[in-house]
């Protein structure tokens, strides 16, 4: 199978939300899924983002956003959240979501991120790409979530940067900025 994986366009929001309404659909979270992007990408705060569709025959099949966030105690630190990634459940199990990770590590990395964290990610899928649990090493989410700590992530892109840079507390762009955003119901 062929995958490109490409930066998304503003021509392309259509296709995003199709990617992540199919992605979420099964659990539900469709409706929530695509109003967070909608909110997200025209908030000034959670620039610069990196957004990028994975294709299989010119179809888009896969989606992830990073944006900017920053650390309490060393706001200067280039840090980004994994704010959504969704591939359609006809191609996951095929390395896609690990290709837009790798991917978008690397543009966030060449922007000069050292650390990037995500939550509500599957406790045993972002560790295959180098995820940790941020609590264990000293960082809280915007708001904590003590039932969902082991999906509460953080993956160093510069060697020591969480030595260097924990504890702290995670700040979001305001789109994000809202319990809702960040605690799970059980």
């Amino acid at each position: 199978m062929n995958v490109c994986v490409k930066e998304a366009t503003d021509n392309e929001l259509q296709a995003v939300l199709s990617v992540l309404w199919a992605a979420f659909e099964a659990s539900g979270e469709a409706d929530i899924a695509v109003q967070l992007e909608k909110d997200v990408l025209n908030d000034p705060t959670a620039s610069p983002m990196v957004s990028l569709l994975a294709f299989v025959n010119n179809t888009p099949v896969g989606y992830i956003l990073l944006i900017k966030a920053q650390l309490s105690t060393h706001p200067e630190v280039g840090v980004s959240l994994l704010a959504a990634l969704g591939v359609i459940p006809a191609f996951q199990k095929q390395g896609i979501g690990g290709k837009l990770i790798e991917e978008g590590v690397k543009l966030v990395k060449e922007q000069g991120v050292e650390l990037v964290f995500v939550s509500g990610g599957h406790a045993s899928y972002y560790p295959r790409h180098g995820f940790r649990c941020a609590g264990d090493l000293g960082f809280e989410p915007p708001y904590p979530d003590n039932d969902h700590r082991d999906e509460w992530m953080v993956r160093e892109l510069c060697p020591g940067a969480i030595d260097k840079h924990a504890p702290g507390q995670l700040m979001c762009a305001k789109s994000l900025d809202r319990p809702e955003c960040w605690i799970q119901s059980s």
